[in-house]
């Protein structure tokens, strides 16, 4: 018998950080990076929660025992302390550095692999990136 609890999986790319360590350094890309890392600490900090760099500037938001309501919730904060602390970037058409959010939720069962659930959220990243950065899509059921 499977555990029929939602987890809801969050992908967030740093928008424009290419733009962001050509202008400003490496140094000071990985100071941006570890800020961003500090809020989605903060922000997604659920029991039982994992946070962690997917790649370049991708990470990764594990939030077990949430329902795609409740993840939506936490992806708001987390967009919203990005915004709120404000950080300049000259490159990107803000003048801040922003984060782009994708959401996903399942009950796990046998029948969806992890990867899969996963790639539902980084689909729906990319959709939020296509429609102009700074937001966050939910990946359909």
């Amino acid at each position: 018998m499977h555990d029929q609890t939602p987890v809801t999986v969050l992908v967030i790319d740093v928008d424009h950080f290419k733009a962001f360590n050509d202008a400003s350094g490496h140094p000071a890309g990985d100071a941006c990076l570890k800020t961003i890392a500090a809020i989605l600490a903060a922000t997604c900090d659920v029991p039982g929660g994992i946070v962690c760099r997917w790649g370049g500037e991708e990470f990764l938001v594990l939030l077990p025992d949430s329902d795609a309501s409740h993840g939506a919730d936490v992806a708001r904060e987390a967009l919203e302390a990005v915004r709120d602390v404000a950080l300049p970037h000259a490159a990107a058409p803000t003048g801040r550095v922003t984060v782009s959010i994708g959401v996903a939720t399942a009950i796990p069962t046998g029948d969806l692999a992890p990867d899969e659930l996963i790639a539902r959220a980084d689909r729906a990243l990319y959709a939020a990136k296509r429609a102009g950065r700074d937001r966050i899509v939910a990946a359909p059921d």
